[in-house]
Formats: C-alpha cells, sequence, structure tokens
C-alpha cells in the first residue's frame, strides 16, 4: 500500500509540476488528455504484454514524461520510477542499470512502431499507421522519486554524498554498491513534500 500510495502521489505532483508534457508546446486540455492516456497505454504494455498479445521482457518505470514534435509524434525524454523504501538493493540497480528501464522502454516502443494490427490489440492511434513514438536523442533520462528525507536533493554536497551511502542496500557487493552509487551521481531525484514516516503513517490509515 505504501509504495502504490506514493506512485499515485508522484504522478500528481509530476503532472501539477508540468513535468510530464514539455511545456512548449501549447497543447489544449483534450490534446494533453489524450496523450496522458497514449502514455499510460506504453507503459501498461510493458507491465503487460500479454493483454496485448506481445512478447516484450522487462518492466518499465511508473511515469513517462515526453514532447511532443509538429507530426503529433510523441518523443519520450524521462522516466519516473517512485521508490518507497529507505534503501535502494539489487532490484532498483537493475531497474535503473543500462539494461533496465531505458532497454524496456526502447524495446517497447520499437515492438508498437512495427504493429501492423496496433487497433486490433487495443493500441489505437499507433502502430504502422499511426503516430511514431521515439526515445529523446541522446537517449532517455532518469528521475528517482522518493521521500523527503531520503531524496540527496541538499544544498549541502556532504549531505547529498551521505544520504546516497545511506540508500545503498547492506545486501549488495562491493562491486554492486559501486555501481549503484555510480548511477545515483548520474541520474535526478524528486522529493516528495513527506517524509518516509508520513508516508508510513498515511499508508496505515488506509
Amino acid at each position: 500500500v505504501q509504495g502504490e500510495l506514493l506512485e499515485l502521489l508522484f504522478e500528481i505532483q509530476i503532472k501539477e509540476n508540468g513535468l510530464l508534457i514539455d511545456k512548449r508546446r501549447n497543447l489544449t486540455t483534450e490534446q494533453k488528455k489524450e496523450l496522458i492516456e497514449i502514455s499510460h497505454k506504453i507503459l501498461e504494455v510493458s507491465h503487460n504484454p500479454e493483454k496485448y498479445g506481445l512478447n516484450i521482457r522487462g518492466r518499465n518505470a511508473d511515469v513517462a514524461g515526453f514532447e511532443v514534435d509538429d507530426r503529433g509524434d510523441i518523443e519520450f525524454k524521462r522516466l519516473f520510477e517512485a521508490k518507497s523504501g529507505k534503501f535502494l538493493g539489487r532490484r532498483a540497480l537493475k531497474q535503473l542499470s543500462i539494461n533496465g528501464f531505458r532497454s524496456a522502454m526502447s524495446t517497447t516502443v520499437n515492438t508498437i512502431n512495427k504493429l501492423e494490427d496496433a487497433e486490433q490489440r487495443g493500441l489505437n492511434g499507433l502502430g504502422v499507421n499511426g503516430r511514431k513514438l521515439k526515445i529523446a536523442e541522446g537517449g532517455i533520462k532518469q528521475t528517482l522519486c522518493l521521500c523527503r528525507d531520503l531524496a540527496p536533493n541538499h544544498p549541502d554536497p556532504k549531505e547529498n554524498s551521505q544520504r546516497i551511502n545511506n540508500l545503498i542496500g547492506k545486501e549488495l557487493s562491493v562491486e554492486e554498491k559501486k555501481e549503484l552509487r555510480k548511477i545515483l551521481n548520474e541520474i535526478d531525484f524528486l522529493e516528495s513534500p513527506f517524509s518516509h514516516e508520513e508516508l508510513r503513517n498515511m499508508a496505515i490509515e488506509l
């Protein structure tokens, strides 16, 4: 429940802060709604490919940020993943590595683009005859969404370094810790207005 609650809160925060769709384009409310639905559908394909008769391996992130070009094609620029726990272990390392979320998103995008029967599979407006899906030039960026007291967004670099060290799970090997620390120093973080304790208390009340 705690993890699902954090995902929901962050999705609202991402939308409210204008991080979901690139702000540079003038889109109507209806256009935004349509595009957000498409984005959700693409992530759903990755999470549950069998539902669409597809064979795609690898789970995608919770939320995908994108922009739309003049032709109406969708370019994915950023993946957002919420973590409610205090520590990041092997699962997080696998997800954030080069063969994790970013690879799954590329595979999903390429698979959908090649579909000649997208509509029959419930993927209206996509596939060979629909909007083209793209990955941003230079690669898709990653943002890890964490509770307020865990996110390394502190103005003091020493405090940030300590927070990153505190996030790394003790069960990881020395090499795994080194790899995860490198990843965490390269990605972005989005901070929840709620602390880990506040989130836990809210989840208990649900």
